[in-house]
């Protein structure tokens, strides 16, 4: 009986590199996945802790919506009025003198119509961020519910490096005990040897 072969030794150095690759990867997805869980989570609970009568939108967002119902509002009250003073003057042929009060009152009732349709519009936009706002909320709840699913690959990870790791230990130990095959029948020959000198003794 002799001590591991080169092919023995040479494959347990690569279960062993192998063990130590895995077990590195396996900390370097554990960390990776905590420090996006830590990430993921802050943000979520920031979420929830602002309730479900919160608002949805960012700041930029709801000034570019606020912008816009302005901006259409100028511009079809400018359309309004340009239309109402082409009406106004083409009353009796065009060669009359513009009715002014008429025209005053038509304008009148023009603003206040861009007025109202503005004004609805900006009601419904401020409903649509709150409502927005309370379906981040639940989201932000079931995010956090779900949140430590993440780690499951740092887990499958961590099993693979445990399972790498004890059979590294498991071909070390055969390593170890093929590269001391002697000490048995060492102990056994010292053993023998004892009994021999105690007979002669007796």
């Amino acid at each position: 009986m002799c001590g591991p072969s080169s092919a023995e030794k040479a494959l347990n150095n690569t279960i062993q590199s192998f063990a130590s690759t895995v077990e590195s990867q396996a900390k370097q997805v554990f960390g990776a996945v905590s420090g996006l869980f830590n990430s993921v989570t802050a943000s979520l609970g920031k979420i929830v802790a602002a309730g479900q009568g919160q608002q949805g939108w960012g700041a930029p967002e709801t000034s570019a919506v606020n912008s816009q119902i302005v901006n259409n509002a100028a511009t079809s009250a400018r359309n309004e009025k340009s239309a109402v003073g082409n009406a106004v003057s083409a009353i009796g042929g065009g060669n009359t003198v513009s009715p002014s009060g008429l025209a005053t009152a038509v304008n009148l009732q023009t603003n206040q119509a861009v007025e109202a349709t503005k004004s609805q519009q900006e009601e419904q936009a401020t409903v649509a961020n709150y409502q927005q706002g309370n379906q981040n909320y639940f989201a932000a709840i079931n995010g956090e519910e779900a949140a430590p699913n993440m780690f499951n690959a740092a887990t499958n990870a961590t099993n693979s490096a445990n399972d790498a790791n004890q059979e590294a230990v498991s071909s070390q130990q055969m390593i170890d005990s093929q590269a001391n095959w002697w000490q048995p029948l060492a102990a056994a020959a010292i053993g023998s040897a004892g009994k021999i000198a105690s007979a002669g003794m007796a």
